[in-house]
This record gives C-alpha cells, structure tokens and sequence, in this order.
C-alpha cells in the first residue's frame, strides 16, 4: 500500500516509465509541428499573393440576374480579393488567372425559322465572370 508521503513518479528527478500515452504525445506533437509548418507556408504564399508587383487592371462586367451586379468574390492559396464590377481595378495576375479558369457550362437548343427550340441540346463552356484587361 501507498502512503501519502510515497513520492510519486516523475518528481524530485525520478524518470517516469513510458507508456501509451508517450506515442500519443509524439504523434501529436508531429501533427501540431506540421501545422505550425503549413500555417508559415500559408502565410509566405499570402504575402508573395499581396505583394506581387505583377498586377493587372481588369474590369468584371455586370451580367443578368441580381448576382450580376453584385461584386465577385476571387480567392487563390487563401488570400480573397472582393472585386468591384465596372469598375478598374488592379489585381495580381493570380487572380486574372482564376477568373479566366472560371467557367460554366450552359446548355441551350438551336431556334427554327419560328424562333422555337427544336433538335438536341447542345452545350459550350462560358466565362463565369466576363472580365476585360487593360494596359496601365
């Protein structure tokens, strides 16, 4: 039996036995380490995102719809950019990229002499945000 004056492991310099637990310690440590990691990479990756000196000046055009004149939301690695329509503004060319590989696909039917929907439905990929570039 203990007696409250048992020195209990770990204290006055005794070295505890590892147990389960231990590797339990050891595989949370490597997975908090390499969320530390990741979470610096994200931040460099958000900082060369913001301080790209590559910019370009693009206006997003309005489209139909009440969505089509509210502003487009562009995110890349993390880092969002809230962009205007109609309006210059200046972006990385990360953004100009993920706005050009935005796209949907919009189905329709071609129109008879009558202008009636006739034949099989066909398809094309569209901009999902029509955008314009400008020089400066």
């Amino acid at each position: 039996m203990k007696d409250e004056n048992d020195e209990v492991p770990g204290n006055e310099g005794e070295e505890m036995e590892s147990g389960p637990g231990d590797e339990v310690d050891a595989e949370a440590k490597q997975i908090i380490n390499k969320a530390m990691d990741d979470s610096v990479i994200q931040k460099n990756q958000e900082k060369a995102i913001l301080q790209d000196d590559d910019r370009v000046t693009i206006i997003v055009h309005n489209q139909e719809g009440a969505i089509g004149m509210q502003p487009v939301f562009v995110a890349v690695n993390g880092v969002g950019f809230s962009i205007p329509r109609e309006k210059k503004v200046r972006v990385p060319k990360s953004i100009v990229h993920a706005l050009e590989n935005a796209s949907e696909t919009i189905y329709f039917k071609e129109l008879d002499d009558d202008g009636r929907p006739h034949g099989p439905t066909l398809s094309r990929e569209v901009r999902r945000f029509p955008f314009s570039t400008y020089n400066a």
